[in-house]
C-alpha cells in the first residue's frame, strides 16, 4: 500500500494525500534535524525513506558530499525524482529492514525523516541497522519536522500508511532495551546495548531523537 501511495504522489509532482509529506516542512526544522546528524565532510549517510531527496540539500549543507549519501525508498517514482534531482547520490530501492549495501558498506549515520511511523516493525528494523548498517558509535536520526501534533493528524488520516505515533524518550528506551546487546567476541554473554538514547526534542512543531 505504502508503496502504490508514494507512487502516486511522485506521479502527480505534488502530494495528492494533504500533509503525508514532509517536502513542505519549515526549512529550519529540515536543518535542524540535519545539524543534529553532528555530520563531517567525510561521513557518511543512509537517508531512509528518501522519497525525492529532500533531506539531501540539507546534508550538503553540513559538509557532507552527494556522493557520501545512500538514499533508500520503497517507491519507483519517488526514487526517480530524487535520482532526477540529485544525480551524484546513490538510490536504491528496497525495505530498510530488508537493506544491506551492495558494496558491504557501514554508515556514520542512518537518518529517518518523517517516515519512522510508515515502518511496520520498527524494532526490527533498528536492530538491523544497529547489526548490519551503522558503525559503531554512530548515530541514528529520527525526525519529524512538522512535530507531534501534525504528526498524530496524518496517522489519523492516513492509518494504512503510519502506523505508529512518535514516540517520547521514554518510550523510546523502552524500544530500544528490548533490542537486548552485542555480544562481546569469546563471550557467551550480552554486554552493550545494541543502541541507547542521547537525547529528544519533542515540540509542538518539530520532533527529532537520536540514538547511539
Amino acid at each position: 500500500f505504502q508503496e502504490e501511495l508514494y507512487d502516486r504522489m511522485a506521479l502527480c509532482g505534488s502530494d495528492p494525500e494533504p500533509r503525508i509529506s514532509s517536502d513542505e516542512a519549515p526549512v529550519e526544522h529540515l536543518q535542524r534535524i540535519a545539524q543534529a546528524c553532528s555530520l563531517k565532510p567525510q561521513s557518511s549517510v543512509l537517508d531512509v525513506g528518501t522519497g525525492t531527496g529532500v533531506m539531501l540539500p540539507f546534508y550538503e549543507e553540513c559538509g557532507v558530499s552527494l556522493s557520501k549519501i545512500t538514499g533508500v525508498d520503497l517507491s519507483d517514482g519517488m526514487l526517480s525524482r530524487a535520482r532526477h534531482l540529485h544525480p551524484s547520490a546513490t538510490f536504491i530501492k528496497s525495505d530498510i529492514c530488508a537493506f544491506e549495501d551492495p558494496q558491504g558498506q557501514l554508515y556514520d549515520c542512518v537518518v529517518f525523516n518523517s517516515c519512522m511511523p510508515n515502518v511496520h516493525d520498527e524494532g526490527h528494523a533498528l536492530r538491523h541497522i544497529a547489526e548490519e548498517l551503522v558503525v559503531g558509535g554512530g548515530l541514528v536520526v529520527i525526525g519529524e519536522p512538522r512535530g507531534r501534533t501534525v504528526a498524530e493528524k496524518v496517522k489519523e488520516d492516513h492509518p494504512r500508511a503510519v502506523l505508529h505515533s512518535l514516540k517520547s524518550k521514554t518510550q523510546l528506551q523502552r524500544l530500544v532495551a528490548q533490542l537486548g546487546g552485542s555480544s562481546n567476541s569469546g563471550v557467551d554473554s550480552w554486554s552493550s546495548p545494541l543502541l541507547s538514547v542521547d537525547s529528544v526534542v519533542d515540540e509542538d512543531n518539530y520532533y527529532c531523537a537520536v540514538l547511539r
